[in-house]
């Protein structure tokens, strides 16, 4: 992460550049009309193994009622369907 440069660069580590990842294939995305409606995106693999999507969907059951303009929607490619059908 950029954030992490300047820490890295504290400690005595010379030429560090951060690399930030890259997200391939996002096909089919329309510029929507405006709306009241907010979004959570989540840009990870879902793989079960730390990305933690679960977590992020057991919050967001505890706040929809009280925030119901917010939805959730993850990006990502599926690298474990048992974890994504659990989902």
């Amino acid at each position: 992460m950029p954030s992490f440069v300047n820490t890295l660069c504290r400690y005595g580590l010379k030429n560090v550049v951060a690399i930030s990842n890259a997200i391939c294939g996002i096909k089919n995305i329309k510029a929507t009309q405006k709306s009241n409606r907010k979004t959570i995106i989540n840009v990870a693999r879902i793989d079960g193994g730390g990305k933690n999507q679960d977590v992020l969907i057991r919050a967001f059951v505890t706040l929809a009622a009280e925030f119901p303009e917010w939805d959730i929607s993850f990006w990502g490619d599926i690298a474990n369907k048992r974890y994504y059908d659990s989902l």
